[in-house]
């Protein structure tokens, strides 16, 4: 029991090192472009992607110090280090998402009445779609960085490639059935409970994606050499 204990108090330590530490609050503001949820006929799915380029400078950052190194010098388990760099990107996922939901508000006084023409509109579906996106993005980047604990350039493109792939399969889906563009793309309240499932399942498909990602992670770290 002691010894749970007292790797949970190390985890919260490095936990604590990596959100206040070693990223600079400048980082946390690309959270801030979620809001581009509520600009009129915008692909809004931008503002969402860009917490790729926010993770990527942010790993940048951490390279130039030697983070990871420094902290594979501490008494720590390799295991942590990559937790820790899993609930770190998870934060700046879901600060993004949370002001996407602002700018989701946002748009219902500020969109058109036919909602968002380029585009799904910021409603649950979006939000689900998102959500299965970011999974997508943390399967590729997560265990792609820990390969070597400094190089995030190909995790990154790849995570990117693969969150856009799957959002645009969903976008053509929508507007190529007619039927899932009437239930799926509104803004209002018609067909709420089937958005509903969609933001479920995506929810579920992130939480599966990330856990997966993290343990992947672990495996690979352990064999590197830093």
């Amino acid at each position: 029991m002691s010894k749970n204990l007292k790797r949970r108090g190390t985890l919260c330590a490095i936990l604590k090192k990596e959100l206040f530490l070693a990223t600079p609050l400048p980082f946390y503001l690309f959270a801030l472009l979620g809001l581009m949820t509520a600009i009129p006929s915008y692909p809004i799915i931008v503002g969402i992607g860009y917490v790729a380029l926010a993770i990527f400078n942010s790993d940048g950052f951490r390279r130039s110090n030697r983070d990871v190194e420094f902290t594979c010098t501490l008494p720590v388990e390799r295991k942590d280090v990559v937790t820790s760099k899993t609930i770190f990107v998870v934060v700046i996922e879901l600060l993004t998402l949370v002001f996407g939901v602002v700018g989701a508000l946002l748009s219902v006084f500020l969109s058109s009445p036919n909602g968002n023409v380029v585009g799904l509109d910021p409603n649950l579906t979006f939000f689900g779609v998102a959500f299965s996106c970011f999974g997508v993005f943390n399967i590729c980047y997560i265990p792609g960085y820990f390969k070597t604990g400094y190089k995030s350039g190909i995790p990154v493109l790849k995570g990117t490639i693969a969150l856009l792939l799957v959002y645009s399969l969903v976008e053509t889906a929508v507007n190529v059935v007619p039927r899932f563009n009437v239930i799926f793309d509104s803004l209002w309240g018609d067909f709420v409970f089937a958005r509903a499932i969609v933001l479920v399942v995506g929810v579920i498909a992130y939480i599966i994606l990330t856990v997966v990602a993290n343990r992947i992670a672990q495996k690979r770290f352990e064999k590197v050499s830093l």
